[in-house]
């Protein structure tokens, strides 16, 4: 009888000793994604009067809940119409007087890449983005270098990446 009251000591000790590991203050696992740079890769198309500079920059990316990419405009429209930017962000900085400066491209606009997610199931993948720069009358090639981020579906953000700088055709 007297290993009852020692029983019910260590049965009540394991119940704290557990219930200490699970206090609200932990945090549940980021599942914000995450992105890293892979690539940058530069193709001159065309000639004359039509030749332009494609450039297509890869990420890889991982994601903790699988929500990544949007495929229904409807919930496009609901959820980011107040927003400033679409799932993807990315802008293009231009080397000038020694300070990169943000050089404004249409890639900056509201943009969405299609779901790639398994909901509720981690993701990894690859990512390209790519952006063409014509050579104008007047140009002049000038360093240039990208940042990127994603958001998923719930709006959570990713790092941002740079790329490594490459040189492109700018109007003067």
């Amino acid at each position: 009888m007297q290993s009852q009251p020692v029983f019910r000591v260590l049965f009540l000790a394991g119940i704290v000793a557990a219930t200490a590991g699970c206090s609200k203050n932990e945090s549940l696992p980021d599942t914000s994604p995450t992105i890293q740079f892979n690539s940058i890769t530069k193709s001159t198309l065309g000639t004359g009067n039509t030749k332009r500079d494609s450039v297509v920059i890869t990420i890889g990316y991982k994601d903790g809940d699988g929500n990544l990419g949007e495929s229904d405009t409807a919930r496009i429209k609901q959820i980011f119409s107040n927003q400033s930017w679409g799932n993807d962000q990315v802008y293009a900085l231009q080397l000038v007087n020694g300070k990169f400066s943000e050089l404004p491209i249409v890639t900056n606009s509201k943009l969405f890449f299609t779901y790639i997610g398994r909901q509720n199931k981690s993701v990894e993948g690859t990512i390209a983005f790519s952006q063409r720069f014509a050579y104008q009358t007047n140009f002049k090639l000038t360093p240039i270098k990208f940042q990127v981020k994603i958001r998923d579906q719930n709006l959570n953000e990713s790092n941002v990446i740079e790329t490594d700088t490459i040189s492109l055709p700018t109007a003067q």
